[in-house]
């Protein structure tokens, strides 16, 4: 199950705010005092009242004084997760409620796969202090439970009264004698009898299950444990990988190598187990940043949670190695839920804002999820700063796009080159129709004074030899424009075997309970037959390159002809030109097409699979076994 959204009431300063359409790397950002920590702090607070798997919590986690807003005990402590259920869980629920409830049948006709389970905690202070599971329900998506018209399946309903009244002899009850206090009428679950549903304990052992690993603003130095932990990976048979796999996430992200050895010296009259060197100094004498930085990755690589909870990872980080952080984030995000709280407009990247949202505080905490258009107008305004780590590196990359440098850096850690090392950044253009716009003469000029390399990187699209050689001279002497020998960044990705292992990998993502492997024989087969497919998609897009090329009306030539003619004439004048060139193009379209056709048929035995668009092929490989491949988000996944 994955977290979609969070609904909180009445804890510090949030009186009722909802964190909506949660994704992999979510950030929130805003002033100090606004009351981010609170947000992430009540996520955890859920996630620990429950891992025991219970619903009635005599010590929870919060639910002092200080935990209400305004200190009003008046309304207790609301808390409602909603998660995603997978296929494969949806299904078991609905099954586990048919065989408990055959009664319940018709309501479990309405039970649809979007549905999405609300889970909400309660925390009352008076006059005892305990939590508990007031509701457990299937409600529809996107639904924030506000009205009942919102749900559609009650599986578990408590209310405070008898909450009260189960805690009182709770206190004085053996763990085998709380189930026979549950088998109660008080007690509302969806099978409407008198006995605590099965389906409703495998759910909330199914979510005391979800490892959470929630990272305060005040962290914990590298110590002893983290040390040996690394050391017993080192020194046990079969576990060496484990320590490798870290070393080169830590050398990746940071830039430094680490080690770990038996200590070969006494620290303050005591002998340690191990001591962890970081490019060959012990850990603590190196700087804050890089200690910071450190522990966090240690504390995520050692744990492994499903969900991680991060107050401010910028702390003490320079602007780069803030972005570096920023990226291992987004990386861990593909296996784990991040949430993190942020000052630092390093952690917002404009081209993947869907997840960002702005807290402010005026009485009370208040969520705003930003969007794209937004963003750079909203998040600096309210922070009082503007981005500015363009220029923290010796080398600038110029890409397409987002996740043309996704795949770059994956390659690069694939071969062991290290670019945090060679301090390489990366700037997304946002297409090539920007290249103009970043390639001034100006900005050119800027970055090499201060000796920054520049680099364009560009894909082939349908691009003549000419063509290329004219682009490869616009940057000039000072900066170096590379256009790729295949179409796009993509048909570099046409390997059989990492295609084999991303569709095992898409399956296991969607919950598929079946194993296949897909043979590379498979794949090669799959590949040649879907290039055929798109072969005329490799013609068409090189007639309309040719055949749809921009045509402006000329705005100088109307208003600074000398020709004595009125405006109208001159307008009209100027509109049949343009109308010349469009019958041209007309009356060339059939040669045009042939020719294009015969380029295409030239080249295509040997070149097929780099003439066609590779995301297209990409994808059309992936349906023939039954799933899809997202440029956005697979290409990353299929480089690795």
């Amino acid at each position: 199950m994955k977290l979609e959204a969070v609904s909180i009431q009445n804890f510090r300063s949030i009186q009722d705010v909802t964190l909506e359409d949660c994704g992999e790397f979510n950030v929130i950002v805003g002033k100090n005092n606004a009351g981010k920590s609170n947000i992430i702090l009540a996520i955890n607070a859920f996630f620990k009242s429950l891992n025991e798997g219970k619903f009635i919590i005599l010590n929870p986690p919060i639910g002092e004084l200080i935990d209400y807003h305004n200190y009003s005990l008046e309304a207790p402590i609301s808390i409602t997760v909603f998660f995603q259920l997978f296929p494969d869980e949806m299904d078991g629920l609905i099954q586990d409620i048919r065989d408990e409830s055959p009664q319940a049948k018709i309501l479990i006709d309405y039970i649809e796969p979007e549905l999405r389970l609300a889970v909400t905690v309660e925390v009352i202070n008076a006059p005892d202090q305990f939590a508990y599971i007031q509701k457990m329900v299937l409600c529809k998506s996107k639904s924030l439970m506000t009205s009942d018209k919102e749900f559609v399946f009650s599986i578990l309903n408590i209310y405070p009264r008898d909450a009260k009244k189960l805690v009182k002899d709770f206190s004085r009850l053996a763990e085998y004698d709380i189930i026979d206090i549950l088998k109660s009428d008080a007690i509302d679950f969806a099978s409407k009898n008198t006995s605590l549903p099965i389906y409703a304990i495998n759910l909330i052992k199914q979510i005391s299950e979800t490892k959470v690993l929630y990272l305060n603003e005040r962290r914990k130095s590298i110590e002893e444990f983290e040390a040996s932990e690394l050391l017993k990976f080192k020194l046990r048979r079969g576990e060496a990988q484990k320590l490798r796999t870290i070393q080169d996430t830590v050398s990746d992200f940071l830039g430094v190598d680490i080690d770990v050895f038996p200590t070969e010296r006494k620290i303050l009259g005591e002998d340690p187990e191990a001591e962890l060197d970081v490019d060959q100094s012990l850990v603590q004498v190196n700087g804050a940043g890089i200690r910071e930085a450190l522990r966090l990755i240690l504390d995520y690589e050692l744990n492994k949670p499903d969900i991680l909870l991060v107050e401010e990872p910028e702390i003490h980080l320079h602007p780069a190695l803030e972005t570096n952080m920023m990226r291992y984030l987004k990386t861990i995000g593909q296996e784990c839920q991040v949430f993190i709280t942020t000052h630092s407009t390093n952690f917002l990247d404009t081209a993947e804002m869907q997840n960002v949202y702005l807290a402010s505080r005026n009485n009370a905490t208040t969520i705003q999820r930003i969007n794209v258009e937004e963003a750079e107008q909203s998040i600096p305004r309210e922070l009082g700063i503007r981005l500015s780590s363009l220029f923290m590196f010796d080398r600038l990359v110029f890409v397409e796009g987002v996740t043309d440098e996704q795949v770059f850096r994956k390659w690069a850690s694939t071969c062991d080159v290290n670019l945090a090392q060679a301090s390489v950044g990366f700037v997304p253009m946002g297409g090539v129709r920007n290249l103009a716009h970043f390639a001034t003469e100006a900005t050119i000029n800027f970055l090499t004074k201060r000796r920054v390399s520049i680099h364009f990187i560009l894909d082939r699209d349908e691009r003549e030899d000419a063509e290329v050689q004219r682009l490869s001279t616009r940057p000039g002497a000072q900066a170096k424009l590379i256009v790729l020998n295949k179409r796009e960044l993509e048909n570099y990705l046409l390997s059989p075997k990492a295609i084999a292992q991303f569709i095992q990998f898409k399956h296991q993502l969607v919950g598929s309970k079946e194993n296949k492997v897909v043979e590379i024989a498979e794949i090669e087969q799959a590949i040649d037959t879907c290039a055929e497919q798109l072969k005329d998609v490799a013609i068409e897009r090189r007639v309309a390159k040719i055949s749809c090329p921009p045509i402006r009306p000329n705005r100088d030539a109307v208003l600074n002809s000398d020709a004595d003619i009125s405006l109208i004439d001159k307008l009209k004048e100027e509109y049949n030109r343009q109308k010349q060139q469009l019958t041209q193009l007309e009356q060339k379209l059939e040669t045009i097409v042939q020719e294009q056709t015969k380029l295409v048929e030239s080249d295509w035995a040997t070149k097929k699979r780099d003439l066609v668009p590779g995301d297209l092929l990409l994808d059309k490989v992936c349906q023939s076994f039954g799933v899809r491949f997202k440029k956005e988000k697979d290409s990353v996944r299929l480089a690795s």
